[in-house]
């Protein structure tokens, strides 16, 4: 907890903290593993009932163990928020959609039961009381976590790394160990597939734009939370800017629909701005990132499948405590802008434009398209 955090903030991890000290006086796992445990035909339920992003950063862990143990079934539970997310790895099974709702809820966990789960594992990086009440109704026969507040609830409590200088992605690889599977065997970027009825759907969308050939830069305005909304001014300020520089190339605008008059008040009068067409499904969407070259972003879910498709970008981040690290995308070439404060409005155009030179001079200018160069179907 940081004393520059919003004071709903503070009072929302205080309750956490509260029901978790609760819980943790209630309960306590200890059912050691036996050290031959089999992994081959296990059933394994992975928790993940945050946010997109939080999914997309555990995908390596999954195409690890699915590369490991080709028969190994992986189920997932997931929220209303992220489920959205699954259209695009295949390796996991069933998923089941945590809604908030007690009456689904129970049904829910009654279901999981049913299925008699080896491993339930909690992915969450922060101490979830969510997480700790499915850990414990799960009926698996072990459970298992990164060691932290709610570490009660494991069977197998992992050692949490640094989360000042280690990677999400890294610290959660860590997990691999119990099943004895090293993390230098983990993909060394995001796993996302878009399907191929969308992927066609995105190219086509963008030829009746008349962009598919061009050097794409998107320009990501929406992110969870107003604070984290860099400007109109701002964002119309680089769209200008990359239009002097590079006038052969298209700023592609991304926004949720609710913030798509914003994206044509960036876009008015400059010729080599266009909207992205607004797609309801997250795999349609990821489908249309597939395309672009660069991207400008505020810190969200798009920034992992930045990593997914190795595409260059710049971050704006809002990081109020210092000790912890940024998610930033994995093994992917970035320039992260970060602010102190809990409002990305606070970010300079200028600092936001050097990014920009450092990444491009880092990576190179493009001469066609990655659309046009084969990467992705026609």
């Amino acid at each position: 907890m940081s004393p520059t955090d919003p004071w709903w903030k503070r009072l929302e991890i205080a309750v956490r903290r509260g029901s978790l000290r609760m819980l943790g006086s209630l309960v306590h796992r200890d059912n050691a593993m036996p050290p031959d445990a089999e992994f081959s035909r296990a059933r394994v339920l992975f928790i993940r009932q945050d946010r997109i992003g939080d999914v997309l950063v555990s995908t390596p862990l999954f195409a690890a163990l699915r590369s490991a143990y080709p028969s190994l079934i992986m189920d997932m539970v997931v929220s209303t928020n992220n489920a959205g997310a699954l259209a695009g790895l295949p390796m996991i099974g069933k998923s089941w959609v945590y809604t908030k709702r007690a009456i689904s809820t129970i049904r829910m966990i009654r279901d999981i039961r049913r299925r008699h789960y080896d491993y339930v594992v909690d992915l969450m990086d922060n101490p979830s009381v969510t997480s700790t009440i499915l850990c414990m109704l799960s009926g698996a026969r072990w459970t298992i976590g990164l060691d932290k507040e709610n570490g009660f609830t494991y069977d197998v409590r992992v050692p949490l790394l640094s989360r000042r200088d280690v990677h999400i992605v890294e610290r959660l690889a860590e997990i691999l160990r119990v099943f004895r599977v090293d993390p230098a065997d983990m993909p060394e970027t995001i796993v996302y597939e878009p399907s191929v009825e969308h992927r066609k759907s995105a190219a086509e969308s963008l030829r009746k734009l008349g962009v598919h050939a061009k050097v794409k830069v998107g320009v990501n305005i929406s992110a969870g939370s107003e604070s984290r909304f860099w400007g109109v001014d701002q964002y119309r300020a680089f769209v200008t800017t990359l239009a002097s520089e590079h006038p052969d190339w298209v700023s592609v605008l991304l926004a949720k629909p609710s913030h798509a008059a914003r994206a044509r008040q960036i876009a008015e009068g400059i010729p080599s701005a266009v909207q992205c067409p607004m797609v309801k499904e997250f795999d349609a969407f990821a489908a249309m990132v597939e395309h672009l070259d660069f991207l400008l972003t505020p810190d969200t879910s798009i920034v992992h499948l930045a990593s997914a498709f190795r595409i260059p970008c710049v971050v704006l981040y809002v990081q109020s405590n210092p000790s912890l690290r940024i998610w930033d995308p994995y093994h992917t070439p970035h320039q992260a802008v970060i602010t102190a404060s809990n409002d990305l409005a606070s970010i300079r155009h200028d600092d936001v434009h050097k990014a920009w030179g450092r990444l491009k001079a880092e990576v190179g200018i493009p001469a066609v398209a990655r659309s046009a160069r084969g990467f992705l179907p026609p």
